[in-house]
Formats: structure tokens, sequence, C-alpha cells
């Protein structure tokens, strides 16, 4: 069975990406670093104007976070329908016939592994360098080598998935059984990643703009 991309998700996603952009501008606006006499230090962030200084710095995160949770669900939800539209292991035959079916199935599946990769490369790069500082020459390679390894594995458990028939042998059943819960468990962690990463970047901005410390 094969979904197409609903437009309900589609106008979710480019509403929350149009709601993060006009969050960061009012951001900006309203940063205390905007006053040239004002001089940041480890007690003062926060706004400087009427009506945005009582905002407390938890309010700041709590919003981030939870702006930072509807995009990671709506791009989850988002790249598991797109990865329902055409599987990747139809006949050689039907691939050969729709060159161009063929080609959006790629181009999806890229933009899904570059949106992990850089989710990744921030944590990797940002989060976790304090404990484990690792050279981004020597990052970036390894997290592209290890994503596709990662990506290999989700798509032969996805044929196993989808070559078992109904009158399938049992140990075909068990390797479906395996495959459905291995890939729900890949679509999960999609999620987990996505969210840390938006998170990252909500919370870096807020920093940045010293509405917290």
């Amino acid at each position: 069975m094969t979904l197409r991309p609903m437009p309900r998700t589609l106008l979710s996603v480019g509403f929350l990406f149009l709601l993060a952009a006009a969050s960061a501008v009012v951001v900006h606006q309203i940063s205390p670093l905007r006053n040239p006499t004002f001089q940041p230090d480890s007690a003062n962030a926060g706004s400087l104007l009427p009506g945005w200084r009582g905002v407390a710095e938890s309010t700041w995160l709590l919003g981030a976070s939870m702006l930072a949770i509807l995009l990671a669900v709506s791009l989850t939800l988002l790249f598991w329908q797109w990865s329902q539209v055409e599987m990747p292991f139809n006949t050689p035959a039907d691939r050969r016939s729709d060159t161009t079916r063929s080609l959006r199935h790629s181009v999806r599946w890229l933009v899904i592994g570059m949106t992990l990769f850089g989710a990744l490369w921030l944590l990797g790069g940002i989060r976790y360098s304090v404990l484990y500082p690792v050279e981004w020459w020597f990052r970036t390679p390894t997290l592209a080598v290890l994503l596709s390894l990662y990506f290999t594995g989700i798509f032969w458990l996805w044929h196993q998935w989808e070559r078992a028939s109904i009158r399938a042998s049992r140990w075909q059943s068990i390797l479906r059984r395996i495959a459905q819960l291995v890939v729900s468990l890949h679509w999960l962690i999609t999620g987990v990643i996505l969210f840390a990463g938006v998170q990252l970047v909500f919370v870096g901005y807020l920093l940045g703009q010293w509405l917290v410390d």
C-alpha cells in the first residue's frame, strides 16, 4: 500500500517553518543586544523592552522546545509518507519503465538522509563536542559512512518486509516481524534526532540573542 503526502502535512510543515522564521524575527527585535548600551554578563539575559522584560528564561526555553517538537513530528510524518509513496524495491522492469519515478524516489531519500546528517552533525559538533571532541574533517566522513551503512540495513530489512508473502515460511514471517519492528523504531529514532537537532538550533539562537544564558 502506498500513500501520498497529505496536503495537511505539507501545510503543517510549511506553517511551522514560517512560524519559526517569524519567531526568529521577533526574538531579534526584542533582543537586548540591539541596545548599544547593553553589556551582557552571566546574569542579565532577557529583553529590556516593556512587556517582554518579565518573560522568564524557562518560558523561552519551553517555547523553543514545543516548537521543536511540533516541527520534528511534522517532518517525521512527512518523511514517513514520502517513504510510502514508492517502495525502493520495485522490480527492475518497473524501475526501467519509469525513470522519473525512480529519480523522485532517490531525491526524497536523499533529502531524508541529508536532514538526518545535518541534525547529527550539529549534535556531534556542538552538544557533545565538550565530552567527545572530534575534528570536523574526521566527524563529517565518519558520520556519512555510518549513515550509509544504517540506511543500507534499513533498506535490506524493508526488502525482507515487502518480499514476505502471505504463504511465507515461518522464518520469513519472523524476519518480517523483526523488519516491521526495526523500521518502526527507525522512524521513532528519526523523530528524536530531528527534535534534538532543531531544539539545539532554536536554543542556540536564543543564547545568541541573549534572551537566555
